[in-house]
């Protein structure tokens, strides 16, 4: 039996590698828990109450600068992607916004989860209804969207997994 080793450390001989490699247990239980990195913590903190962030020594100003700056990133990458679908033209994405902005007020605005669910529930809803209803087709599919938002807003504001905020006055 030969035994994998690295240094010093017996690591696992061949046959408990190849059954550590079949049980997803055994992998999943090893995997060391996600810890949130520093720098995402202070973004978050930045970015939900400067004046306490800063007093513990956060720099606020650069750690907003770096929230908008991964923004503008990832929307130039959906910008890119999108374009050869869409077609360049001044108003290129403003469809795919609309339809995204009904998908975060569907699912909730203060809930990423919420919005990936109302994207996919947005998404399967509105090619079902084009399709199957004659009169709205794919012509009428974005002022469905804003159809689900006017609707969503007037009967739960704060969406499906959104968490409703009470202020006493």
């Amino acid at each position: 039996m030969s035994q994998v080793t690295q240094g010093k450390k017996l690591l696992l001989t061949e046959k408990a590698a190849d059954a550590k490699a079949l049980s997803p247990k055994v992998v999943s239980a090893d995997m060391p828990k996600a810890q949130p990195d520093e720098a995402v913590v202070e973004v978050k903190a930045a970015a939900v109450n400067p004046s306490e962030a800063r007093l513990v020594g956060v720099r606020v100003p650069l750690m907003l600068g770096l929230g908008w700056g991964l923004a503008a990133v990832l929307g130039a990458i959906a910008g890119m992607l999108t374009a050869p679908s869409v077609f360049l033209d001044p108003n290129m994405m403003q469809s795919v916004l609309i339809y995204a902005f009904a998908a975060a007020v569907l699912g909730g605005i203060d809930s990423p989860a919420g919005a990936v669910v109302g994207g996919l529930i947005l998404g399967v809803g509105l090619n079902l209804i084009g399709a199957y209803v004659d009169f709205i087709g794919s012509d009428l599919r974005l002022p469905a969207a804003l159809l689900v938002i006017l609707v969503v807003l007037l009967v739960r504001p704060a969406g499906l997994f959104g968490k409703p905020e009470v202020k006493k006055v």
